[in-house]
């Protein structure tokens, strides 16, 4: 259809985009987006690493560079990139949409029988090593076995393997942990929560979840990755990734006083 920008996303995406520019007579601006900030190579195959260096070697057919956060504007530079004409857009959120609906709420904690002394925390996020899930559940596991009236939830989807290896170290309280798997309105089911996880160990940008979250009225904990710092200042908990320990007293924290 001759388009006269072409805005592709992430490193594989940009780079069929840039091969496709080298066969086109047309004048077609190609826009790269970088949503995040540096992965943890070796928590991936060994592709993942090799994907970016074969991007930079594209990067002359990039007019322009979009980053979510300025974590990724850096994590280009520490490649040696260019970054002849970069920028960085924050995401943007539709408040209308993520409102907190009381009647929402109650339809979602009227379901899974959460009584109003219940407390129920979320994480809307996908499948993936670099979301924490793992953290989260041995966080999960101890303040499940310390109240009865707890709940977790987790909407998104992605590698289920992750599913099985948090239910074992739930362990028995595997019950109490709901995996909502994918959700075409996550805002219906976030209403019904009372406190927002993200756990995340690395490469955060800035996160649609947390603001999403935020305007349901959730109080937030999350670590310290991203732009999560800058986000949620003064309406959340920071703490350091990968931390078991300020994980849990953070929401044991909340837990014992919501109003803190």
């Amino acid at each position: 259809f001759k388009p006269d920008v072409i805005y592709s996303f992430m490193p594989a995406m940009n780079i069929m985009m840039a091969v496709g520019k080298l066969f086109t007579s047309r004048k077609t601006k190609l826009i790269w987006g970088q949503f995040g900030s540096k992965p943890d190579y070796d928590k991936y195959p060994k592709l993942r690493k090799k994907i970016y260096l074969i991007q930079k070697k594209f990067e002359f057919l990039a007019d322009a560079i979009t980053a979510d956060g300025s974590m990724g504007i850096e994590f280009y530079k520490e490649l040696n990139m260019k970054l002849r004409n970069s920028k960085v857009i924050f995401s943007g959120t539709d408040v209308d949409r993520f409102v907190r609906d009381e009647q929402k709420r109650e339809e979602f904690r009227s379901k899974y029988n959460l009584s109003s002394d219940s407390i129920a925390i979320g994480i809307c996020s996908r499948l993936d090593v670099m979301k924490g899930y793992l953290v989260l559940a041995k966080a999960a596991k101890q303040l499940l076995e310390k109240y009865e009236n707890i709940r977790f939830f987790s909407i998104g989807y992605g590698d289920t393997n992750l599913i099985d290896d948090a239910n074992k170290i739930l362990g028995e309280q595997s019950d109490r942990f709901i995996w909502l798997g994918k959700q075409l309105s996550p805002e219906d089911l976030m209403c019904g929560w009372d406190i927002y996880c993200s756990p995340s160990l690395f490469g955060e940008g800035f996160s649609n979840a947390l603001v999403e979250a935020m305007s349901c009225s959730l109080p937030i904990v999350v670590t310290e990755v991203g732009e999560a710092k800058h986000q949620v200042d003064g309406v959340g908990k920071v703490i350091k990734p990968n931390d078991i320990a300020e994980l849990y007293t953070a929401l044991d924290d909340w837990i014992q006083d919501p109003s803190i």
